[in-house]
């Protein structure tokens, strides 16, 4: 058995079977798959992804990342938009992760979005710190879930196909964001 298919069965053991959070992070960070679990800690622990783990977290997580398509399709200035690019400006520029213009240009579209979708709380100054904290934990190197000689249930293994696919950083860390701001509103 290769050291994949012996990193699945244990994911499986302790997710699945017992949910040992220590065991996971052990794990995760032996096989650089610690980025994958920090998204599913605050996921959980969000209420955006409900124990116990199920298929049913596929749907979820689609009509979520779906949501924040909308958002961005339908996202137009707002009166936000000043501070909010005075805050970017400012953001963390001593952390190289943010003086990237991408990076930049992601929290800020994100803080647009929110502001834009969340008309009675808006935008605060700082807020955009929050944001950026979110995005930084949700941006490691997720490797792809990889199909393997485990007796993995089909169930589970699309789910965590569905949450460790490419290019879906930004809705997910919005979402996270999102969550974190409404609950403290």
């Amino acid at each position: 058995m290769d050291e994949t298919s012996e990193v699945l069965q244990e994911v499986f053991r302790c997710y699945y079977l017992k949910f040992d959070y220590r065991l996971l992070h052990q794990i995760g960070e032996s096989v650089s798959y610690d980025n994958l679990f920090r998204r599913l800690a605050w996921q959980i622990h969000l209420e955006i992804l409900p124990l116990p783990v199920s298929p049913l977290w596929v749907n979820i997580i689609e009509a979520q990342r779906e949501r924040y398509d909308q958002f961005l399709e339908y996202l137009k200035p707002t009166q936000y938009d000043d501070v909010i690019g005075q805050d970017i400006n400012r953001l963390f520029s001593d952390i190289p992760f943010f003086m990237v213009e991408s990076t930049r240009n992601t929290v800020k579209r994100m803080c647009q979005v929110f502001a834009q979708n969340h008309p009675n709380i808006g935008y605060q100054q700082g807020v955009h710190e929050l944001v950026a904290i979110v995005y930084l934990a949700f941006s490691g190197n997720t490797p792809p879930f990889v199909d393997s000689p485990v007796p993995f249930p089909q169930e589970y293994l699309d789910t965590f196909k569905t949450l460790t696919k490419k290019g879906y950083t930004e809705h997910d860390a919005y979402i996270a964001t999102e969550r974190i701001i409404v609950m403290l509103a």
